[in-house]
């Protein structure tokens, strides 16, 4: 793989925990319905939270994972002029408009599969986002 000069080079043990905080994730997910279906104090609702509860490490993993590749990749260019507007216009042209496009469109067909008119309601989408 060609990597350019002034990338970072992958640490591959970060792709490790990435997997296990992954799959904590999912156990998360799977398990949340299964706490809330059993009428509690029986064992099968006791189970499953504890075992929700032991997985709960998946969220600060994912928040450490995001800080530390973000200080890896950005600390050799902390030196450079103008590289924290460049940061933000990327985060902001690839996830936040993306994000309000999506959004848009999720609200469009959720209003015509309700029956309703979408422009009766573009006012409360613009109060919700």
């Amino acid at each position: 793989m060609n990597q350019s000069v002034n990338r970072p080079k992958h640490i591959g043990y970060l792709d490790f925990y990435r997997a296990i905080a992954i799959i904590a994730v999912v156990a998360i997910h799977a398990t949340s319905t299964a706490v809330t279906h059993y009428a509690k104090n029986t064992f099968q609702q006791e189970f499953y939270y504890f075992w929700n509860q032991f997985f709960q490490f998946a969220v600060p993993a994912f928040l450490f994972l995001s800080s530390l590749v973000l200080f890896y990749n950005y600390n050799s260019k902390a030196r450079d002029r103008g590289w924290v507007p460049a940061f933000y216009k990327k985060r902001l042209l690839y996830i936040f408009v993306p994000y309000l496009v999506w959004s848009f469109i999720y609200f469009v067909v959720k209003q015509v599969i309700a029956g309703k008119q979408p422009v009766d309601h573009l006012e409360r989408f613009a109060g919700n986002s």
